[in-house]
Protein backbone atom coordinates (compact mmCIF):
# COMPACT_ATOMS: atom_id res chain seq x y z
CA UNK A 1 0.00 0.00 0.00
CA UNK A 2 1.62 3.30 -0.81
CA UNK A 3 1.91 5.93 1.85
CA UNK A 4 0.10 9.02 1.25
CA UNK A 5 1.55 13.04 2.26
CA UNK A 6 -1.16 15.54 3.34
CA UNK A 7 -1.06 17.21 0.75
CA UNK A 8 -1.93 14.34 -1.55
CA UNK A 9 -5.51 14.26 0.21
CA UNK A 10 -7.97 17.17 -0.04
CA UNK A 11 -8.46 19.05 2.88
CA UNK A 12 -11.64 17.53 3.81
CA UNK A 13 -9.54 13.85 3.82
CA UNK A 14 -7.16 15.23 6.52
CA UNK A 15 -9.21 17.13 8.19
CA UNK A 16 -11.79 13.55 9.00
CA UNK A 17 -8.37 11.72 9.08
CA UNK A 18 -7.38 13.86 12.12
CA UNK A 19 -11.09 13.59 13.99
CA UNK A 20 -10.77 9.79 13.48
CA UNK A 21 -7.49 10.06 15.44
CA UNK A 22 -8.67 12.67 18.32
CA UNK A 23 -11.29 10.54 19.83
CA UNK A 24 -14.54 12.18 20.52
CA UNK A 25 -13.72 15.29 18.36
CA UNK A 26 -15.60 16.33 14.79
CA UNK A 27 -14.22 17.04 11.85
CA UNK A 28 -15.39 20.78 12.41
CA UNK A 29 -13.86 21.02 15.27
CA UNK A 30 -10.77 19.45 14.96
CA UNK A 31 -10.47 21.86 11.75
CA UNK A 32 -10.97 25.26 13.89
CA UNK A 33 -8.91 24.23 16.93
CA UNK A 34 -6.39 23.86 14.06
CA UNK A 35 -6.91 26.60 12.42
CA UNK A 36 -7.08 29.14 15.58
CA UNK A 37 -3.78 27.05 16.95
CA UNK A 38 -2.01 27.81 13.59
CA UNK A 39 -3.19 31.50 13.76
CA UNK A 40 -2.52 32.38 17.61
CA UNK A 41 0.97 31.04 17.14
CA UNK A 42 1.76 33.41 13.91
CA UNK A 43 0.26 36.18 15.69
CA UNK A 44 2.54 35.44 18.90
CA UNK A 45 5.72 34.36 16.70
CA UNK A 46 5.75 37.35 14.55
CA UNK A 47 5.71 34.83 11.51
CA UNK A 48 8.30 32.46 10.28
CA UNK A 49 10.58 33.18 13.71
CA UNK A 50 9.23 33.14 17.19
CA UNK A 51 11.52 35.97 18.03
CA UNK A 52 13.77 37.69 15.31
CA UNK A 53 16.62 39.72 17.22
CA UNK A 54 18.47 42.39 15.30
CA UNK A 55 22.22 43.52 16.59
CA UNK A 56 23.97 46.76 15.26
CA UNK A 57 26.94 46.36 13.38
CA UNK A 58 27.58 49.48 12.25
CA UNK A 59 31.21 51.03 12.37
CA UNK A 60 31.50 54.88 12.57
CA UNK A 61 34.94 56.55 11.86
CA UNK A 62 34.13 59.07 14.31
CA UNK A 63 32.06 59.14 17.61
CA UNK A 64 30.18 56.56 19.04
CA UNK A 65 29.21 53.12 17.31
CA UNK A 66 27.85 49.58 18.27
CA UNK A 67 30.82 48.20 16.42
CA UNK A 68 33.60 50.14 19.26
CA UNK A 69 31.30 48.62 21.50
CA UNK A 70 31.24 44.96 20.66
CA UNK A 71 28.29 44.61 18.51
CA UNK A 72 30.32 42.07 16.48
CA UNK A 73 31.19 39.24 19.34
CA UNK A 74 28.09 39.83 20.48
CA UNK A 75 26.50 38.21 17.10
CA UNK A 76 28.68 34.98 17.49
CA UNK A 77 27.35 34.65 21.30
CA UNK A 78 23.59 34.73 20.60
CA UNK A 79 23.97 32.23 17.95
CA UNK A 80 25.64 30.08 20.14
CA UNK A 81 23.61 30.35 23.11
CA UNK A 82 20.84 29.55 20.55
CA UNK A 83 22.21 26.52 19.04
CA UNK A 84 23.30 25.43 22.15
CA UNK A 85 19.78 25.36 23.76
CA UNK A 86 18.32 24.15 20.12
CA UNK A 87 16.60 27.54 19.92
CA UNK A 88 18.05 28.65 16.53
CA UNK A 89 15.63 28.73 13.44
CA UNK A 90 12.82 28.24 11.77
CA UNK A 91 10.05 28.76 14.32
CA UNK A 92 12.60 29.54 16.59
CA UNK A 93 14.98 32.47 17.22
CA UNK A 94 17.32 34.28 14.74
CA UNK A 95 19.67 36.35 15.16
CA UNK A 96 20.64 39.13 12.18
CA UNK A 97 23.68 41.57 12.06
CA UNK A 98 21.88 45.17 11.25
CA UNK A 99 22.65 48.50 9.91
CA UNK A 100 22.66 52.00 12.25
CA UNK A 101 19.70 51.93 14.16
CA UNK A 102 20.85 55.65 14.75
CA UNK A 103 20.83 54.83 18.60
CA UNK A 104 24.50 55.77 18.38
CA UNK A 105 25.01 57.15 21.37
CA UNK A 106 22.61 54.79 23.53
CA UNK A 107 24.72 51.57 21.97
CA UNK A 108 25.73 48.99 21.74
CA UNK A 109 21.86 48.29 21.01
CA UNK A 110 19.78 45.54 19.92
CA UNK A 111 15.96 45.09 19.04
CA UNK A 112 14.01 42.25 19.65
CA UNK A 113 10.99 41.47 17.28
CA UNK A 114 7.87 40.71 17.80
CA UNK A 115 8.44 42.51 21.16
CA UNK A 116 9.80 45.54 20.10
CA UNK A 117 12.25 45.50 22.80
CA UNK A 118 15.07 47.94 22.53
CA UNK A 119 18.75 46.98 24.74
CA UNK A 120 21.71 48.14 25.71
CA UNK A 121 24.43 45.60 26.40
CA UNK A 122 28.10 46.40 27.68
CA UNK A 123 29.04 42.81 28.78
CA UNK A 124 29.02 38.95 27.91
CA UNK A 125 26.78 38.55 30.67
CA UNK A 126 24.35 41.05 30.33
CA UNK A 127 23.94 39.28 26.84
CA UNK A 128 23.40 35.80 28.16
CA UNK A 129 20.93 37.46 30.71
CA UNK A 130 18.77 38.96 27.53
CA UNK A 131 19.57 35.41 26.07
CA UNK A 132 18.01 33.43 29.42
CA UNK A 133 15.46 36.04 30.35
CA UNK A 134 13.63 37.41 27.03
CA UNK A 135 14.76 35.32 24.29
CA UNK A 136 14.08 31.69 26.48
CA UNK A 137 11.87 33.08 28.90
CA UNK A 138 10.10 35.92 27.37
CA UNK A 139 10.79 38.57 30.25
CA UNK A 140 11.67 42.01 29.43
CA UNK A 141 15.09 42.46 31.38
CA UNK A 142 14.59 45.89 32.40
CA UNK A 143 17.78 46.71 33.60
CA UNK A 144 19.17 46.65 30.22
CA UNK A 145 15.68 48.12 28.37
CA UNK A 146 16.82 51.00 26.53
CA UNK A 147 14.01 53.32 26.99
CA UNK A 148 11.54 53.98 24.15
CA UNK A 149 12.41 57.83 22.70
CA UNK A 150 11.22 59.62 19.84
CA UNK A 151 13.69 60.75 16.72
CA UNK A 152 14.49 63.83 17.93
CA UNK A 153 15.39 62.76 21.50
CA UNK A 154 17.47 60.16 20.43
CA UNK A 155 18.91 62.86 17.97
CA UNK A 156 20.04 65.17 20.61
CA UNK A 157 21.67 62.37 22.38
CA UNK A 158 23.64 61.41 19.29
CA UNK A 159 24.83 65.41 19.14
CA UNK A 160 25.37 65.08 22.90
CA UNK A 161 27.34 61.68 22.85
CA UNK A 162 29.55 63.45 19.54
CA UNK A 163 29.77 67.14 21.14
CA UNK A 164 31.26 64.86 24.35
CA UNK A 165 33.63 63.08 22.19
CA UNK A 166 34.84 65.80 20.38
CA UNK A 167 35.65 67.75 24.14
CA UNK A 168 37.60 64.68 24.90
CA UNK A 169 39.84 64.65 22.19
CA UNK A 170 43.35 66.72 22.01
CA UNK A 171 42.91 70.25 20.78
CA UNK A 172 39.19 70.29 20.92
CA UNK A 173 37.54 73.55 22.06
CA UNK A 174 36.88 73.56 25.20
Amino acid sequence: MKTRTATEHSPQTVTEHSAQTVAGHSPQTVAEHSAQTIAGNSRRAGGYYRRHVFVCENKREEGDCCANGGSLRAVKILRALLKEKGMHGAGKIRVNRAGCFDRCALGPVMVVYPDGVWYRYKSDDDLREIAERHLFGGETVERLRLPDTSAKTNAAATVTAKTTVAKKQPGANA
